[in-house]
């Protein structure tokens, strides 16, 4: 009888104790949930600033009257990159409220109101059963891997003036070719540390396969965390992109600005006959040096006359009255060379 009430008592104990380790497991769970989401607003919150701020540099160039072509080309890249982050980041929600069963809560605390966050087979059958020959699982991984690939893809073919920028990512996962040989040249760095951060989803691995790695004997919540976790994956590698394609809008040509956004400034609006001072040609946003080509005259307007400069040149107030310099900036639009006018007004006295 005795040995027959320990055994009673040995099975509550594990009972006791497995439900106990079943209650921190979900507690642990539900905090990584909690934080996986909050770095999902932090993300979305980063990408959203960065489209915004393809809106703020068009704006600036056309306040200084210059050509958006440049920035009209990548934004419009950049749109056709948050279509389809959407409709991934999408799909996975729609997983994540299937693997709920129609379940719905307003924040990680009512995940604890739910019966079904220890339920393992639930997260099996959904991700790993196969269905028309691929498990949901493996869908969900080509659906990121053909995601990526256009991001990659989209991101390294482009075209600057006459030249084409050409990259295909199955050259570069093939033993026989690097695939860099048309990119441009400092793409390359930005484009192996993309691939290598995704390898996992790029490669195939015929000995762990990837949806068994992140479904096999999860329970509910930490399905519903590979989820999160993946939608974090769509909208960090989004954002990514957009950084890469906001910094090719300041595309470098040597020798000359990179975008025709100036002012000129000078030490002051009024000088004494004789006396000279500094006029500079400041560039609003960004140029490939502070040298940079540019022709000026003063109070001539013949561009025959004028005289050339890097960036600073010296002007004298020899007439007293009204003053006023001419000029011309050397910039690259879409390959092509081309001067852009500036003119500034000083008054010189007695």
């Amino acid at each position: 009888m005795k040995g027959i009430n320990l055994i009673y008592l040995t099975i509550l104990y594990s009972f006791i104790i497995g439900c106990t380790a079943s209650h921190d497991n979900n507690y642990r769970e539900i905090q990584i949930y909690r934080e996986l989401s909050e770095t999902r607003e932090f993300i979305l919150s980063e990408t959203q600033s960065k489209y915004y701020e393809f809106d703020s540099r068009r704006a600036a160039i056309i306040a200084q009257k210059g050509q958006t072509d440049l920035v009209d080309y990548w934004m419009n890249k950049a749109l056709k990159v948050a279509i389809r982050a959407d409709s991934l980041y999408n799909f996975i929600e729609f997983q994540q409220n299937e693997l709920l069963n129609g379940d719905s809560f307003s924040s990680w605390k009512d995940l604890n109101s739910l019966n079904n966050l220890n339920e393992k087979h639930q997260v099996s059958n959904l991700f790993l059963n196969n269905t028309s020959g691929q498990s949901k699982g493996i869908i969900l991984k080509d659906s990121l891997k053909v995601y990526l690939e256009n991001l990659i893809e989209t991101s390294l073919n482009y075209r600057f003036g006459s030249i084409e920028y050409r990259f295909e990512l199955s050259e570069r996962l093939t033993n026989n070719k690097l695939g860099y040989e048309d990119t441009h040249r400092k793409d390359t760095t930005w484009a192996s540390s993309f691939i290598t951060k995704y390898s996992d989803i790029f490669m195939d691995d015929k000995n762990e396969r990837w949806d068994q790695l992140q479904f096999n004997d999860a329970t509910t919540i930490e399905g519903l965390n590979v989820l999160q976790r993946l939608k974090n994956l769509v909208r960090f590698a989004e954002l990514t992109v957009i950084d890469f394609m906001l910094d090719k809008c300041h595309l470098i040509s040597c020798g000359f600005t990179r975008i025709a956004e100036y002012k000129a400034i000078g030490e002051a609006k009024s000088i004494h006959k004789g006396e000279t001072m500094d006029i500079e040609i400041q560039i609003i946003m960004q140029s490939d040096s502070d040298e940079f080509h540019l022709l000026y005259g003063l109070n001539d307007t013949n561009e025959n006359n004028w005289k050339p400069a890097t960036g600073k040149f010296k002007v004298k107030g020899d007439e007293v009255g009204i003053n006023k310099v001419y000029g011309k900036v050397r910039t690259l639009r879409k390959g092509q060379l081309h001067w852009i006018p500036f003119e500034y007004e000083f008054t010189v006295t007695e």
